[in-house]
C-alpha cells in the first residue's frame, strides 16, 4: 500500500494545483479535501486488487503478461517527484496502450525523461503515448490543441436547470435496456456519416446499459414525443468536486444540430437537483465541437483536463 505520508503530499498538490477555483464555490475546502481523498483511495484499492487485474488482463490481453502488469506502480525519484502510474488503452483496445499518470506530488518538469523512464517500465505493452491531467487556471499551462485528449467541463446544476426549454422537448428515466437496439442503430448511422468522429464517439454496451440501469441514471430523450436520444449521468467525484458526471449525450439524427442540448441538459438537471446534486461535469474530446459547444452554452466551464503526449 501506499503510505500515508505519500498520500498527503499528493492531495497537497492537487489542492494547489489541480483543483480549480470555480469547484470552491460549490464545496468547502474540507469537503474538497475528502472527496480528492476518496478519488485517490478508489484508485489505489482498485489499481492493486487483484480481481480488478485478471478481469483487466482477459479484457485486454496482451501476449505474455501477467496480472501484476496491469497494476498500477508507484515511483519515486531523487528529485523528490512521486506518481502513481497504469497501463491503459484506448477504447480498450490493445494496439493502443498509453501509461496514465494518475497522481502526483508535483508539477511535471522533466517530462522527456519521465516518457522515457514510463515506457521501459511499461515496455512490455509497448506504450505509445503518455496521459496526464493539466490544470486549465495555472498561469503557463497553456496546452496546444493537438495534445489535448479530453477536457472537463464543469457546471452548477441549480444554474443549468433554470434554463428555458421548449414544451416538446421531455426526458423519462428509462425502467430497462427495450431501446437499445434503436440506440446502437443510430450510432451506427452517425459513424457511417462521421467516420472520423468514431474513434471518440461510440455506444455503451449492452452490458454497460444494464450496469447503467441499476447505478446510473439513464434518461431517453423524447422530441415531440418520439425517442430521439439517450442522456446518461451517474454521481462520481472528480477533481475534488462530488456530483453527476455525464457518460452518454447522444441525440438522433432528426435532432442534431437543432439547439436541443443545452434545453436537455437543463431537463437533466432538474432532475438531478431533486436527488441533491450541486454539479454536473463531463469528459469532452476537443475536436468533439458540437459536445463542447453544447456544454458551454449550457453554462459549463473548462476546469482543464488530460493531456496526450508521444513517448
Amino acid at each position: 500500500m501506499i503510505e500515508e505520508n505519500v498520500i498527503q503530499e499528493f492531495l497537497n498538490y492537487e489542492l494547489e494545483e489541480v483543483v480549480h477555483p470555480v469547484i470552491y464555490t460549490f464545496f468547502t475546502k474540507k469537503e474538497i479535501e475528502q472527496n480528492l481523498r476518496t478519488e485517490l483511495l478508489y484508485d489505489i484499492e482498485r489499481g492493486l486488487n487483484n480481481d480488478f487485474a485478471e478481469k483487466y488482463q482477459k479484457k485486454c490481453f496482451v501476449e505474455n503478461t501477467s496480472p501484476n502488469d496491469y497494476k498500477i506502480r508507484y515511483f519515486e525519484f531523487e528529485s523528490g517527484l512521486k506518481l502513481l502510474a497504469g497501463i491503459r488503452f484506448r477504447g480498450l483496445d490493445i494496439e493502443k496502450p498509453y501509461v496514465a499518470l494518475l497522481h502526483r506530488n508535483a508539477s511535471i518538469r522533466e517530462l522527456p525523461f519521465i516518457s522515457n523512464f514510463v515506457k521501459d517500465e511499461f515496455r512490455i505493452f509497448r506504450p505509445k503515448t503518455l496521459l496526464y491531467h493539466q490544470s486549465s487556471h495555472i498561469v503557463g499551462h497553456s496546452i496546444p490543441i493537438e495534445h489535448k485528449y479530453k477536457q472537463i467541463l464543469l457546471g452548477g446544476i441549480a444554474e443549468i436547470s433554470n434554463h428555458s426549454v421548449n414544451d416538446f422537448i421531455t426526458i423519462e428515466r428509462a425502467v430497462d435496456s427495450s431501446f437499445y437496439q434503436q440506440y446502437r442503430d443510430e450510432y451506427a448511422l452517425f459513424h457511417k456519416q462521421y467516420p472520423e468522429r468514431s474513434d471518440f464517439a461510440r455506444a455503451e454496451s449492452n452490458e454497460d446499459i444494464e450496469s447503467h440501469l441499476k447505478n446510473a441514471q439513464v434518461y431517453l430523450i423524447k422530441i415531440a414525443n418520439v425517442f430521439s436520444g439517450v442522456f446518461i449521468t451517474m454521481k462520481e467525484s472528480v477533481l475534488g468536486a462530488e456530483g453527476y458526471y455525464v457518460i452518454e449525450n447522444f441525440l438522433f439524427e432528426s435532432s442534431r444540430g437543432k439547439g436541443y442540448a443545452p434545453q436537455i441538459q437543463s431537463l437533466v438537471c432538474k432532475e438531478l437537483l431533486l436527488l441533491g446534486g450541486k454539479v454536473l461535469f463531463g469528459s469532452i474530446y476537443p475536436n468533439n465541437l458540437a459536445s463542447y459547444t453544447a456544454a458551454i452554452r449550457s453554462g459549463r466551464i473548462d476546469i482543464g483536463g488530460t493531456v496526450m503526449s508521444l513517448i
